[in-house]
């Protein structure tokens, strides 16, 4: 069988690159492997490099097998649309890559022998990492500030104990209201946190419950007398007998 080549051409806009002066062999080495890992080569010849064209730096990829030719080609056309969902993790780590290799300065056009098949890959959107990561929480406080700086704004409130900014619904603003500065409430939120630098840089409120008297608990002879005015003298008799107990 006749080896299917795809040339891989990169250069910058003042077309400067050539074979004396392409990708250095750190750079390009990873490249490759990179790719190798995303279309799954697992035999020696799978996938070799069979020239380096000289009025560029094009190195052209040969393989034998067709199922890899075609692979290679959706992978490029997927990148050159920015579009990863389809792509299992290896093939988006591969654009990572490529993204890295391409840096601001570089572009790669990627193409068969007559050229029906060509991507040109210029700019690659794809996230190098996760960079923030949610946490749910809860914080007891009293609220100390309500509302938006402005009437176009998100509505938030602070509150004692904690020193973000919480963003808060329409709806929950209302609730909030009646107890601004008054009582201790307990807040359940979600922290968005950065992970570099672990840093919290928003926090936005789920839910939130009003707690009796203030206290982080009520004192269990008021448990007692709560419990009897709403479900009868016997349990809150039982409960109060395992207190002496």
């Amino acid at each position: 069988m006749v080896p299917l080549e795809l040339t891989f051409r990169f250069d910058d806009e003042s077309n400067s690159l050539n074979r004396f002066n392409g990708l250095p062999i750190d750079l390009f080495a990873t490249f490759l492997k990179a790719l190798s890992e995303a279309v799954g080569v697992k035999h020696d010849h799978d996938l070799v490099v069979s020239e380096i064209k000289g009025n560029c730096y094009a190195p052209v990829l040969s393989t034998s097998s067709a199922t890899k030719f075609a692979e290679i080609k959706v992978l490029h056309e997927e990148i050159s649309k920015n579009n990863y969902s389809n792509l299992n993790q290896k093939q988006k780590n591969y654009a990572k890559t490529l993204k890295t290799v391409l840096g601001n300065r570089f572009y790669l056009d990627v193409y068969d022998l007559d050229k029906k098949y060509f991507k040109n890959i210029k700019e690659i959107k794809i996230e190098d990492k996760i960079k923030h990561y949610y946490e749910s929480t809860s914080v007891r406080g009293t609220v100390t500030r309500i509302g938006g700086k402005s009437l176009e704004s998100k509505p938030k409130i602070l509150i004692s104990n904690y020193n973000h900014d919480i963003e808060i619904s329409n709806e929950q603003d209302e609730s909030l209201k009646e107890h601004y500065k008054k009582g201790v409430l307990e807040f359940y939120i979600v922290q968005k946190i950065n992970v570099e630098t672990n840093n919290i840089e928003s926090t936005l409120l789920e839910d939130f419950i009003h707690l009796d008297n203030s206290n982080d608990s009520m004192r269990f002879p008021d448990i007692i007398k709560k419990i009897s005015s709403q479900y009868g003298e016997s349990i809150s008799e039982y409960l109060n007998s395992i207190q002496n107990d």
